[in-house]
């Protein structure tokens, strides 16, 4: 008997894959949880019968799918959904199929798990993607600078998020070397639209780890470069570009209040409290921590006006 998910129903969650992953990167996040779902559904059918064709196209829909439960504010869900398709890429690279890509999903499982908290977890899952990184080098040296980079700053992150004032030498060493990895990409990439997207992460990153040591003209260089390069992303992504965003603009806002300039500070905090209560109406408490921060920066700072008047 032939395969029957070789025709019509590959072909259909392949299409709705996609269709998932543009309306992902459109920030559509409800119809690309759709589609993406409709995708799983079939390829995790598929890959209890025919495990050496489907396992990998089964990880990546569960990968992309756990990243909009995230961009959703869903924490919970988008871990069990990460975690899934680490172990399901672990089973199809038994097979030496696309390690790369299961890097990358390591990836996202460990910012997923910082944001949670889950510390301990997340260095883990990075140790082990690196280790994965160094052994299938030899396969694409594009690819491995990619994700190197990738890795790097996955790792600054994490320690950025663990708020330990010790953690963020650490992680400028890592954001540069994060960056310097990046600029050995420029020659070869006939596109550098993603690249940017990417360095934007980066200085992104590196802003914040230098504002928390106190070089504050250092960071608000990187924090505003990243910042320009948001904008520009978000005038085609209105939702996922817009959430990163918000988070500079936030960091803009700690460090203008730092340096005690209170006018420049309530303008970024005004931005990054507008855009998340436009994200938390989209999607009720899925930002609302994001949301109640960013208020508490910008009446802190507006009480102090009123008290001064």
């Amino acid at each position: 008997m032939g395969n029957p998910y070789g025709g019509i129903g590959q072909y259909i969650a392949r299409t709705c894959n996609n269709m998932g992953n543009t309306y992902r990167k459109l920030g559509e996040w409800n119809q690309a949880q759709r589609y993406l779902d409709r995708a799983r559904r079939i390829y995790s059918a598929a890959a209890v019968e025919f495990p050496g064709q489907f396992k990998l196209l089964l990880a990546r829909t569960l990968c992309n799918l756990g990243r909009v439960y995230y961009h959703q504010g869903k924490l919970t869900e988008a871990i069990q959904l990460l975690e899934e398709a680490d172990r399901t890429h672990s089973m199809a690279s038994r097979n030496g199929m696309a390690p790369f890509k299961w890097v990358e999903a390591s990836n996202f499982l460990a910012i997923a798990y910082a944001e949670n908290n889950a510390f301990a977890y997340a260095l883990l899952t990075i140790r082990n993607a690196e280790r994965r990184l160094e052994i299938h080098r030899h396969l694409c040296e594009r690819n491995y600078l990619w994700q190197k980079a990738y890795t790097l700053n996955t790792k600054a992150a994490v320690l950025l998020s663990m708020r330990d004032q010790t953690q963020a030498s650490e992680a400028i060493a890592l954001l540069r070397q994060s960056e310097e990895e990046r600029l050995k990409l420029l020659t070869r990439l006939s596109s550098r639209k993603v690249l940017e997207f990417h360095f934007a992460h980066t200085w992104h990153d590196l802003g914040s780890a230098l504002r928390k040591v106190g070089c504050l003209d250092e960071a608000v260089v990187y924090l505003g470069d990243a910042l320009r390069l948001r904008r520009e992303i978000a005038q085609h992504n209105k939702g996922y570009a817009s959430r990163l965003v918000a988070r500079t603009t936030f960091e803009l806002g700690i460090l203008e209040e730092e340096k005690g300039d209170r006018e420049r500070a309530i303008r970024f905090y005004q931005e990054a409290v507008s855009i998340w209560r436009e994200l938390n109406k989209r999607f009720p408490d899925g930002f609302s921590r994001e949301l109640e921060t960013a208020e508490a920066g910008l009446n802190r700072l507006v009480c102090v006006e009123d008290v001064f008047e």
